[in-house]
């Protein structure tokens, strides 16, 4: 053994041990059963300058001379490859590929990373996702053409000792490298939550009266926190997801409820945001026109020139190709949102306080499917919690709790304010309120985009789920097979955009019957349900009741605002600052 243990300290000294032992010191800190002949390995060296006679331009790789390299001399001596690499490294020549700038990275890697369910298996699970990894502009790919342009033979075998925990190590250290902190995971949700609900929410309180609508929120968010840490307890490891949930709850009927449900809901969140970007592109349209007939622009052209450019971002299989458009997007709403809060703000500073109801007795069932709308991003609450650090994940509820209650003020303060600048007179999307004036277009413009661009990643889980309904997990990548999906993201982009042509001239209506039949579902129903048959063993009395009532107040809410929603269904025609002058029918307009 003693000898055995020589030889070892010998080959660790070995430029060949050099490559292995910052893998024998990650095992060492996260594997505490490594073998002790691995732990024998790991001498004690001190790493020291490579080459202190070499140029300082030059060992920091920031020459701008390409043929000022070092002579094969040079590199033959010990460290000469290592010498190599680096410089070569930070000219750009090896090293780590980047798609974005780092920036761009940092910032929303995080949030797509947990964007339903970015995680290996679901890159894994994709045809595409073999073959991409094999292609020559993949990371893979650029590794093995590399290595063969370079002439780099394959390794020798390492000692049976090291077998099996090279992958383990790499791939731990690039999951360690995704965990999220307290302030990401508090960003992430932000971003989740904080959406372009926003435009439409003003018009909300118009409906629901002032009082109530708050009291609606207040219970709305109440309640959503509750059913949120209800789903919390049931994950476990192995059924992390909310499809594994519903499984491990009612087998595979429960999954089936679920992505049912998800596919669904994504659908209505799509086509809430078309409609949106047909509003506020056709409200600028006309405004710039000076609300001429001879220039209006016809709800139909605008559908029609969305399906061209939707329908190819539809067919982006990868979600982090995302990344750019959701930071712009993200940038887009904030920056919106806070001009726009400028103008309420100036109106009520100019004009006082408009009238209100407090309670407005004719519509205010419409509010309570609009207020559970709110909280969309419930599907994400477990992709955020895995994405967590492990040592923080039992703070999430907490993290969870006060998150959502920023969200609920933000929500709070900007629909109130708006309602009482504008009272009755407030439109269903609240740019349309807004004076003609320059920064005014600029917001148009921005709410545009941010919904445009948001629109396929809205759709990216919903073609996810249809997909694997359709043709199943993996398989023989063919072209063939790759346009088949193309296919069937163009017909869901092409159901969203017709829904949407229709739904547009009572938005009112429509988010209230997505937030009844979608959101309700995920918010409320599932989560206690699940929890009631998954903890049944160490809930109490209370704790039970409280589910049975939690399930039974979400199937009430989504019957009877579903029926308010169809029931009162009017088209109004109140989406543009023009539609008194324009003669055309309100399903058209």
């Amino acid at each position: 053994m003693e000898d055995l243990r020589a030889k070892d300290q010998l080959w660790a000294q070995s430029p060949a041990g050099d490559m292995v032992r910052d893998v024998i010191r990650t095992l060492q800190e996260s594997d505490p059963e490594v073998p002790s002949s691995i732990q024998s390995l790991q001498p004690e060296l001190k790493r020291v300058d490579s080459d202190p006679s070499m140029p300082t331009g030059v060992a920091n790789g920031i020459t701008g001379d390409p043929e000022q390299r070092q002579s094969s001399s040079q590199i033959a001596q010990p460290g000469g490859f290592r010498r190599q690499y680096l410089v070569h490294r930070r000219r750009g020549g090896f090293g780590r590929h980047r798609s974005y700038p780092p920036l761009v990275e940092k910032i929303t890697d995080p949030f797509l990373y947990t964007r339903f369910q970015l995680m290996a298996d679901d890159e894994a699970d994709s045809d595409e996702a073999d073959e991409e990894s094999l292609s020559p502009e993949s990371d893979r790919g650029r590794r093995r053409r590399s290595a063969r342009g370079r002439g780099v033979r394959p390794l020798q075998p390492l000692p049976p000792e090291l077998e099996g925990y090279v992958e383990l190590a790499e791939s731990a250290e690039a999951e360690k490298g995704k965990r999220a902190n307290t302030r990401q995971t508090v960003i992430t949700i932000l971003k989740s939550f904080v959406c372009s609900a926003f435009l439409f929410l003003p018009r909300g309180f118009y409906n629901g009266g002032l009082l109530f609508s708050l009291l609606t929120m207040a219970c709305s968010w109440i309640f959503s926190v509750h059913c949120m840490i209800r789903l919390i307890k049931c994950a476990r490891p192995g059924r992390e997801s909310y499809g594994d949930i519903g499984e491990a709850a009612l087998g595979v009927v429960g999954r089936v409820f679920v992505e049912i449900s998800v596919v669904v809901s994504q659908m209505g969140f799509s086509t809430v945001l078309i409609i949106l970007f047909c509003t506020t592109v056709q409200d600028f349209l006309n405004t710039i026109g000076r609300c001429d007939p001879s220039y209006y622009v016809g709800l139909g052209m605008l559908v029609a020139l969305q399906f061209p450019l939707q329908a190819p971002m539809a067919w982006v299989r990868r979600i982090k190709y995302f990344g750019p458009a959701m930071l712009a997007a993200d940038f887009f709403l904030v920056f919106g949102m806070l001009i726009i809060f400028g103008f309420v703000i100036g109106r009520l500073s100019a004009f006082g306080v408009r009238p209100v109801h407090l309670i407005n007795t004719k519509s205010w069932p419409l509010f309570v499917g609009t207020a559970v709308y709110m909280w969309e991003g419930v599907g994400l609450i477990l992709p955020i919690r895995s994405s967590m650090k492990e040592h923080l994940k039992p703070k999430f509820p907490m993290i969870l709790f006060f998150s959502l209650l920023g969200v609920l003020v933000v929500y709070s303060l900007f629909c109130s304010f708006s309602y009482l600048a504008y009272g009755s007179d407030i439109r269903d999307v609240i740019t349309v309120n807004l004076p003609n004036t320059p920064a005014v277009y600029a917001v148009q413009i921005m709410m545009a985009l941010a919904v445009f661009l948001t629109t396929p990643l809205q759709l990216f889980p919903a073609a996810k789920i249809v997909e694997h309904w359709l043709f199943g997990i993996g398989g023989r990548v063919t072209l063939l097979r790759k346009w088949k999906k193309n296919l069937v993201r163009t017909v869901m982009i092409a159901i969203c955009l017709a829904v949407g042509y229709y739904g547009r001239p009572e938005l009112d209506n429509f988010v209230a019957l997505v937030g009844a039949v979608c959101c309700v579902p995920l918010i409320f129903i599932y989560p206690c349900l699940f929890h009631l048959i998954l903890e049944r063993q160490t809930v109490s009395l209370v704790g039970s009741a409280t589910d049975l009532f939690m399930v039974i107040l979400g199937f009430v809410m989504m019957g009877f605002t579903a029926w308010q929603a169809i029931a009162t269904w009017h088209p109004t025609g109140n989406f543009s600052r023009c539609s008194e002058m324009f003669d055309v029918p309100h399903a058209t307009s």
